[in-house]
């Protein structure tokens, strides 16, 4: 060994936009991986990965890969993968006794794959993410050229999940054509939304009007029948004897018109709520399935259930600053100046996200 007098420069600290890109740096590593193990095309992304186990007479360790359309595991040693479709599952239960630790049980057809032994609490993390995107399509689209390849239905809330593998996870030569996202078309589309928004808005501020309009011509009506009235029996006076006792025996009219400012009639739309099947995520990191709610001037977190209100999760919409899309995919972050952001997986973050811009001022939200 040879010995070397030079002194390494001292690390220099971190920066954030460098830890950001390490982050991305970190999570394309690990979708490459995925991808490269289990044969996966462009499109699935690795949503999270978990060390674990497969459950067996002697437990092999391994890593467990979450994507849009598939649960993958790969053992540290060892060749033997485990690739299973969502589309194909039919429960997704944790199961724990006195003796064996939590184990999460994924049933396929009749099969039951066992994972254990997750590292600090990261089973109910892992359970909550199996069970969340189980239920809740990601919303995008992907484009098949396969003929072999089925669309195929969730049993579970009937909505379709188009995979983006054929039946065979191993087969390489299978060719795939896919949609790439079209940002230019999103943003027209966000536009015409605005359109649409600011037209109805418009609309119902000039029925409003009109409802006031037509008030005053009735109002209108209204003195100008007790004009007639007035004139009527001021003339029958004039007549004589005869029109002031007519007069007195016949209903006086012309003082029954009520001078009061009438009440105009509003034209309101009705209050409407918009909810998103959300992943909570909480300070100590820990996720929790609820509903992110929409309404005309805030935006909240409630139970699925009893649809309540979660903590102090409630913000209007004039105090958030910026939606943030992670590096991981399908995890959001809502921002809102010096308070504390809000966190958030969702298989629909892209409706998230056009909620928040058409619901907010016109440059509010920065990038």
């Amino acid at each position: 060994q040879t010995s070397c007098n030079m002194t390494n420069p001292s690390p220099q600290p971190l920066t954030a936009s460098s830890k950001v890109r390490r982050k991305v740096e970190k999570i394309r590593s690990k979708t490459e991986e995925a991808r490269k193990l289990f044969n996966l095309v462009e499109s699935e992304t690795v949503i999270q990965d978990y060390s674990c186990s497969v459950k067996k007479v002697i437990p092999c360790r391994g890593r467990m890969y979450i994507t849009q359309n598939y649960i993958c595991w790969a053992p540290i040693i060892g060749s033997t993968c485990e690739v299973i479709p969502f589309r194909t599952v039919t429960a997704i239960v944790s199961q724990a006794t006195l003796i064996m630790p939590s184990s999460i049980d994924i049933t396929t057809d009749g099969a039951v794959k066992s994972f254990v032994n997750f590292i600090k609490n990261h089973s109910k993390e892992c359970l909550n993410v199996l069970t969340y995107l189980w239920k809740n399509v990601p919303s995008y689209v992907s484009l098949e050229t396969e003929n072999d390849h089925e669309e195929t239905k969730n049993k579970q809330d009937g909505t379709a999940r188009k995979t983006t593998l054929t039946n065979d996870p191993k087969n390489k030569n299978n060719k795939k054509e896919e949609l790439h996202v079209d940002v230019e078309l999103s943003k027209k589309a966000l536009q015409l939304a605005q359109e649409t928004h600011d037209l109805t808005t418009g609309t119902l501020e000039e029925l409003n009007r009109q409802a006031e309009t037509i008030n005053q011509i009735e109002k209108d009506i209204e003195h100008i029948h007790a004009n007639l009235d007035r004139g009527d029996r001021y003339i029958r006076s004039m007549e004589g004897i005869t029109g002031v006792i007519k007069n007195a025996f016949s209903k006086d009219n012309s003082h029954q018109v009520d001078l009061k400012q009438s009440p105009v009639t509003q034209i309101h739309r009705k209050p409407q709520t918009l909810d998103y099947q959300i992943l909570l995520k909480n300070p100590d990191n820990s996720l929790k399935s609820c509903l992110l709610r929409f309404t005309d001037d805030k935006f909240m977190c409630v139970t699925e259930d009893t649809k309540l209100l979660i903590g102090h999760n409630e913000w209007k919409y004039e105090f958030v600053t910026a939606v943030v899309l992670r590096a991981r995919h399908l995890h959001l972050d809502i921002k809102f100046g010096s308070q504390p952001r809000f966190r958030l997986l969702s298989s629909f973050v892209q409706a998230i996200t056009n909620e928040l811009v058409l619901r907010t001022e016109v440059g509010q939200l920065y990038h």
